[in-house]
Order: structure tokens, then C-alpha cells, then sequence
């Protein structure tokens, strides 16, 4: 069999790195079962300047791509390259899929999943994943659910809750199109928290990674925190499961950062992440923060609040445990290779 996987990450907003992410975990979690060991998987990916990223995560873990070569979704295209694959499943991991697109697939016998479509009507694929929408189809060919939401799995153990905090994780994705860790740096320099605090960044030229670490140099000095820069480290779960508290951004980030019962604090840079950090905010498993300028101590005062209960944290954390219990990808999985049957 063929299978094809049409999916984009990189510098462009809405289009994280979180879509390759998954498409990769589940790429590799289908080549290990029976139904799929022997089969063809390949990535349909655009190539152009903002999704390089996208397209070098997937080229080092070995898959071939199909360059999508800047093609539109949904246009006549993008149909063109996906139907001349002649693949046997078509699994979309991006924004909105046109019911023309997927019946063009169907009508060649193949079967098509979709993640993270709110569309109602014209459902035409085989099946359809919605961890993290809400509005959507509860019928048998649909996944909805934190169960269903693939995140990578822990590396690590998570660590006991700690009473007095030691260390922040921060961390505003693959990118960050509202600049959160410039403002995040321009906060900190007002306040001396006298902490360590841990600091991702990416997609940064070396021009604006030297900006950076002459910021968090000045506020080493000038302050009593201890702040440490890193652009994309090997050891980033690694420095995520030390923290006792995590700032975020509001994507697959925020999930990551629960899953590892981390008290996490989460910023939107997207609308749709909004509707996320709601969601596990209600669930007790996250504050919802913002740098609004209206309101830019907000932040530090949900900070304030999470540091100062440690019963708060801990409570936090063993929610955070219960609920992602890091089998999505079984599940998700289970269910395509029924689509063989």
C-alpha cells in the first residue's frame, strides 16, 4: 500500500510545527503495524521559505516528500499532485480540506482521514480525528477527545511537585509570530522574581539570537534572576520536566507542557488557541495569561498565584497525569489500520 500524508509546519501563522510533529509520530506508529509494515509512506509538504522547517524535520526522519511546490489548498493543484500519487490513503494534517478535494480522492478508491475539520456537512472521509475541537460530528466516524489528542511521548518520568519553586520553562513554539519571548524578556526586566528561569526560542537569524542573549545578559545583571537562553536544544524535554511552572504559548505546547504535569501558564498567539487554553483551563490543568497592554502585569499575577500554593501545583499536576496518558497514538492508530479491513 501507499499511504500519503499531506501536512505543513514552519514560520507561518495558524502553521506551526505542531502538524509535521504528529503526521511524523503517526508515520512511524503505522510502519510498525501489520497492517501498514510493508507499505509506502510518503509526506506531501510545501518546501517554500516558510515551511522549510516543516520540510527538514520530515527529509532527517528519513520520509520522501512530494514538494507541494507552494500550492494553494484546495485548488485544482493541489488535487493534481495528491490524485498523481495514486496512494491508498490520503491522511490531512493541515487547515481546512474542501469536500471536492476528498471526493476526487474517493472516487479512485482511496481512503481518506482527516484531523481537526469542524465541517458538518459533506463528510466524506473515512475517518476523522477531533481531539481539540468541540462543534463537531459525534458519530462513528469520528475521534473525539483528549484521548485521542497525539502528543510525543514522555521521555521522562515526571518529577514529584517541589513546595518552593526553582525553575520556570518558557517556550512560544515553532513560531512565534506575536514575538511572546521578546515581551516575556521586556517583563522580566521589571521585576526580580530571583529565579531560574529556562528560555526557548527558534527560527531566530543570529542577529536576533545575539539581541536576545544581550537582553537576558542585562537582566542577569540587573536583577536577581537567572535566565538562560537556548535555541533549539536536544535536551528540551529534558529541561521541560525539571520546571515547576511552564509559560507557553497556546498550541500543541501547552498540551506537551500538561502532559508532563507541569502548572502551566499559556499565552494565545492564534484565536483558536484561546479556545484551547479555555478548555484546559476549566479542566484545572492551566491559567490562561496574556501581555496585553491593558493588562500587562497579568501575567505575573497568575504567576504569583501558582507559585504561592504549592497545594494549588500539586493539585494541578496530578490532573495534569489523569489526563493525557500518552496512548493516544495507539488509539488513533488502531483505528486507521481498521480502515484495511
Amino acid at each position: 500500500m501507499i499511504v500519503l500524508i499531506r501536512a505543513d509546519g514552519g514560520t507561518f501563522p495558524e502553521i506551526g510545527t505542531g502538524h509535521i510533529v504528529r503526521s511524523l509520530l503517526l508515520a512511524d506508529f503505522l510502519q510498525k503495524t501489520n497492517e501498514f509494515k510493508s507499505s509506502k509512506i510518503l509526506f506531501a509538504t510545501r518546501t517554500d521559505s516558510n515551511f522549510k522547517f516543516g520540510h527538514g524535520l520530515i527529509k532527517r526522519s528519513g520520509y520522501e516528500v512530494i514538494d507541494m511546490q507552494d500550492s494553494d489548498y484546495n485548488s485544482p493543484f493541489e488535487k493534481k499532485i495528491l490524485l498523481s500519487v495514486k496512494s491508498d490513503f490520503v491522511i490531512f494534517d493541515r487547515l481546512d480540506v474542501e469536500p471536492f478535494l476528498v471526493n476526487s480522492l474517493k472516487e479512485n478508491g482511496t481512503k481518506v482521514v482527516i484531523f481537526d475539520d469542524e465541517r458538518k456537512e459533506n463528510r466524506l472521509g473515512d475517518l476523522y480525528i477531533n481531539s481539540l475541537l468541540q462543534n463537531v460530528n459525534l458519530d462513528e466516524k469520528t475521534l473525539h477527545g483528549n484521548e485521542y489528542l497525539i502528543l510525543p511521548k514522555r521521555k521522562f518520568e515526571p518529577l514529584p511537585t517541589r513546595k518552593k519553586i526553582k525553575k520556570i520553562f518558557s517556550c512560544f513554539g515553532g513560531y512565534d509570530v506575536n514575538n511572546f519571548s521578546s515581551l516575556l524578556i521586556n517583563h522580566l526586566l521589571k521585576i526580580n522574581l530571583k529565579i531560574k528561569i529556562d528560555l526557548v526560542v527558534s527560527n531566530l537569524n543570529e542577529i536576533e539570537l545575539k539581541r536576545f542573549e544581550e537582553n537576558c545578559n542585562k537582566i542577569n545583571q540587573n536583577t536577581g534572576n537567572e535566565i538562560n537562553l537556548y535555541h533549539r536544544p536536544d535536551n528540551f524535554y529534558q529541561l521541560l520536566n525539571e520546571a515547576d511552572i511552564s509559560i507557553v504559548s497556546g498550541g500543541m505546547m501547552a498540551f506537551e507542557s500538561v502532559q508532563y504535569g507541569i502548572p502551566t501558564i499559556g499565552v494565545a498567539q492564534y484565536e483558536h488557541q484561546k479556545r484551547n487554553l479555555r478548555r484546559l483551563e476549566n479542566l484545572g490543568v492551566l491559567e490562561k495569561g496574556n501581555f496585553n497592554q491593558s493588562s500587562k502585569d497579568f501575567i505575573f499575577s497568575k504567576l504569583s498565584k501558582i507559585s504561592m500554593a504549592y497545594g494549588t501545583r500539586q493539585k494541578m499536576s496530578k490532573k495534569s497525569l489523569r489526563i493525557f496518558d500518552g496512548f493516544a497514538i495507539d488509539r488513533v492508530g488502531k483505528s486507521i489500520c481498521s480502515l484495511t479491513h
